[in-house]
Formats: structure tokens, C-alpha cells, sequence
């Protein structure tokens, strides 16, 4: 019996390239650092190719990322550049971006102190309360006449607050002149798709996805990176946006149908701690993280449903106390960084192959 196959035998055919999607959630400085660390992991543990990737998604922190990695970088670059070596950057050795001051302090400047930032978010939340309804019935003609139309769509607990504080100052410029740079230097076939907010109707917008409006990407990440309060809402074609986290920190259900066959979903706002610390401000922290991670594990289940093997990376009780409660600390950026490097690559270490997921626990096999 010889090595060569029968002429008559059909031709083996090769098996098609996976379809990868990317889900880089926000986080701030702290986040796009813990992100950065995720990726390097994912790279050089499961050797990805991020140039291989189908689309990226990115909301507030994770737009920036995503726009890096359709910008040609690899990770192995992104962390060259958060470590200022600008010239041995690949991709990114003529982008100079100072990861310390660009976007501002770890505080908020003083927002505008005129009211909400959206009156007929701030009107249509009040209109859902119980009781409304019986109020305006009595309201006169000429006052209903006045008020808002109603929004037909449910609103998140963070559109409702986006709409109620007042609009921020904060300047994102550096961003929106980052994001230009970036897609003018671009021959990257990955596909970038960035979340806002659309502030006067509590709707996500999802920029470079079929239907959606005409964004550049400079544009596009300064609208996804406007926290509410802290950055002045982005106009784009009239319309103002702030950070697509205000409607979730993931969205990652907003990859379904894109004919994906695996995707990692990357939460640094999450938490995979289950039971709460002990102090008053420690306590609050996790449950705003651990509402995320329960957003972002419907979402990735939805993703599933959709024929997609999904891979949740979460960041675990030695990440969390690296990151602190400031995700604008930028001080600590290189220390988060490194950290998930090492903790994330243990995780992946521990669940096996991409392929072996199916709906996944915290980047462990489930």
C-alpha cells in the first residue's frame, strides 16, 4: 500500500478560514491598558492573527483599540506604543499619542450646569413612571401640545442618565485627530465598527455598519468615547452622541449576522468576583461591574444562538486591584496592562482551544 491516493478518489477539500470577531467593551484609560494586555494574550497564546480578524466592534475605550487594530497594528505593537516606543511601533511608529494627558486628567472638568443634557430623555423617562400616564390625561391641550414625542424604543438605565446630567466639557480632539490619522494610513482589511449613543433619543448607533450613518473614524471614536458629564457630546450630521456605553459597555449582539464562526467578547468594566467586598465604595463598584457582566453574558449568549463560538474575557479579583475604582487613573495604565497580559494568558492556558467554546465562563471552558 503506497502513500498516494486513487485518482478516482475525490479531491480533499481545505477547510474555510475561521470568521473572527472582536468585542473590545469600555473602560477608560485603565480599560483600553487591560484590553491591550487581553489581546497581546490572545495573540501570542492562541496565535492570532488580529489582521485575520473579520470585524471589530469597540465601544468608548474599546472603539480606540479597535481603530488601532484596523489601523494595521498588531498587539505586540499596541504595546510598544503604550510603552512610548514610537519608533519600533510597526503599524503605529508615526502615531504619536501621549497615553497620559491626551484625553485630559483623571477628573472631570466642571460640566455645564444648565440642566439635562437631554431634556426628552430626561421627559420620556418621567412619562414610563406608573403614574404618568394618569398625569398627562389631565394636563392641558395646550402644554401636551408641547411636550416631546414619545420614544418608541425601551432606554437603558445609563441613557436615562446620560440625558439627566448636565453635558460635559472635556475636549476630545486629540481623539478625533488620533482617529483621522489612523484611518488616512489604513490598508487593513479588518472591518471597524464603532457604538455611540444618540443623546435625544437614547437609540445606539453603530458607525461603519450597513445603514448607519457616514461617520469618519475620528468622528466616530469621539462619539463613543463622550462620557456623559465629563466630554462635550459629539455632533455628527446634527445629531449629538456620547459614549455608546451609556447603552451597554459591550454590545456585543450587535455582531449578529455578520456571518461570524467564533468571537471573543473582551468586558474590562467586568467582573468575574461573585461575592461582595466589604467597604461601602468597594461594594458599589462591584455591583456596577457586576450589572455589566451580566449585560455582557445575555449578550454573548445571543451572539451563540447565532452559530457564533464565544469566548467571555473578564477581568478577576488580582485585575480588579490593579484597576482600582478610577478608569481614568491613567498612572496605573502600564501595571493593568501587564497584568492581564499574564492573568488572561493563564485563563486561556486553562480553557483550551477557541474552537472547544461553546457559550462561554469568564475565558474558561464552560
Amino acid at each position: 500500500m503506497t502513500g498516494r491516493s486513487d485518482p478516482s478518489d475525490p479531491p480533499m477539500s481545505t477547510p474555510a478560514a475561521p470568521r473572527r470577531g472582536l468585542v473590545l467593551g469600555g473602560g477608560g484609560v485603565l480599560g483600553g491598558a487591560w484590553l491591550t494586555g487581553a489581546l497581546h494574550a490572545i495573540e501570542s497564546q492562541w496565535q492570532w492573527d488580529l489582521q485575520a480578524i473579520t470585524t471589530v466592534l469597540g465601544t468608548s475605550a474599546g472603539s480606540v483599540v479597535g481603530a488601532l487594530i484596523a489601523g494595521g497594528a498588531s498587539a505586540e505593537d499596541m504595546v510598544a506604543h503604550q510603552h512610548g516606543r514610537r519608533w519600533a511601533a510597526g503599524a503605529l511608529r508615526e502615531i504619536a499619542w501621549d497615553y497620559e494627558t491626551a484625553v485630559g486628567g483623571q477628573l472631570p472638568p466642571r460640566p455645564h450646569l444648565l440642566g439635562p443634557s437631554s431634556p426628552r430623555l430626561l421627559a420620556d423617562a418621567v412619562r414610563r413612571l406608573p403614574f404618568a400616564p394618569a398625569v398627562e390625561r389631565r394636563l392641558p391641550s395646550a402644554v401636551e401640545r408641547r411636550l416631546p414625542d414619545p420614544i418608541d424604543h425601551p432606554l437603558t438605565r445609563g441613557a436615562v442618565i446620560a440625558g439627566l446630567i448636565p453635558a460635559g466639557r472635556g475636549s476630545l480632539a486629540a481623539l478625533r485627530d488620533l482617529g483621522d490619522r489612523l484611518q488616512r494610513g489604513s490598508t487593513s482589511p479588518v472591518r471597524l465598527r464603532v457604538t455611540a449613543m444618540n443623546l435625544d433619543s437614547g437609540a445606539l448607533t453603530v458607525f461603519g455598519a450597513p445603514g448607519a450613518p457616514v461617520a469618519g473614524w475620528g468622528d466616530a471614536l469621539a462619539a463613543s468615547c463622550a462620557i456623559p458629564g465629563w466630554f462635550a457630546p459629539v455632533r455628527i450630521h446634527g445629531v449629538r452622541y456620547v459614549d455608546g456605553g451609556a447603552v451597554s459597555t459591550t454590545n456585543a449582539d450587535q455582531l449578529i449576522g455578520c456571518d461570524l464562526t467564533e468571537a471573543v467578547v473582551i468586558v474590562p468594566s467586568g467582573t468575574t468576583v461573585r461575592h461582595p467586598p466589604t467597604g461601602v465604595r468597594e461594594r458599589v463598584s462591584w455591583r456596577w461591574r457586576t450589572r455589566i457582566t451580566v449585560r455582557a453574558r445575555a449578550e454573548a449568549a445571543r451572539l451563540a444562538a447565532d452559530g457564533v463560538a464565544v469566548t467571555l474575557l473578564i477581568p478577576g479579583e488580582e485585575d480588579l486591584e490593579v484597576l482600582g475604582r478610577n478608569s481614568m487613573a491613567a498612572g496605573r495604565r502600564l501595571a493593568v496592562m501587564h497584568t492581564a497580559m499574564r492573568t488572561v494568558r493563564g485563563s486561556l492556558t486553562a480553557g483550551g482551544s477557541p474552537l472547544m467554546r461553546g457559550v462561554p465562563v469568564d475565558g474558561r471552558r464552560s
